[in-house]
């Protein structure tokens, strides 16, 4: 089943995680990008391993979305471009879903005839401001024409008080029911190293 990989490289993922009373003495000194560039590295590890027919798109947004990748078996290319982004700008969501969406329908058609889609958002929660936020894209948002799963990984603590983080398991729920496809939001316990990610 063919996966799009949307990653957040908005400046706010440079920032460390927030450490909970368990993780303190452990969260390390990554930045967020770091540690979801490292997952979807593993990630396109075992794929590679495991999937070898797999086809895997990246697609990053900040300021502005921009395809890094289009749907290709080729791992070791989009783990050499996931390894030098950078984070820059506002999140802009809106965007970059409407890129998303062009892709999948350009590659494998707009009908429910295609193949299953899977699309992974990795964010830090934030949805952006005015035109290009998740709210906006939320307005027009209608059920998709294809078949998959959409599952967004925020990288914050359901509990954390910050502007990233406020609100964005109903926001991004809200957007997996709007699309029609299944799916899940999903947050971490705790915030590992790299060394431990696997």
């Amino acid at each position: 089943m063919p996966t799009l990989l949307m990653l957040d490289t908005s400046l706010s993922m440079e920032r460390k995680p927030e450490a909970t009373p368990q993780d303190r003495n452990g969260s390390g000194s990554d930045s967020l990008l770091s540690l979801a560039r490292h997952g979807l590295t593993v990630l396109l590890d075992h794929l590679e391993a495991n999937l070898r027919l797999e086809q895997v798109a990246l697609l990053c947004f900040g300021s502005r979305p921009e395809v890094l990748s289009g749907f290709s078996r080729d791992q070791s290319e989009l783990r050499s471009r996931l390894s030098a982004l950078r984070g820059a700008g506002a999140t802009c969501f809106a965007p970059a879903l409407h890129l998303a969406l062009g892709m999948v329908s350009e590659s494998w058609g707009a009908g429910p005839g295609g193949p299953k889609v899977n699309l992974l958002v990795v964010t830090d929660g934030g949805r952006g401001h005015g035109r290009d936020s998740l709210s906006a894209a939320l307005e027009h948002v209608v059920p998709l024409q294809f078949r998959g799963t959409l599952t967004v990984v925020c990288l914050c603590h359901p509990d954390d008080d910050s502007a990233a983080a406020s609100g964005a398991r109903t926001a991004y729920e809200d957007l997996i029911a709007r699309t029609g496809l299944p799916g899940e939001v999903l947050f971490p316990d705790s915030f590992p190293t790299r060394s431990i990610i696997c």
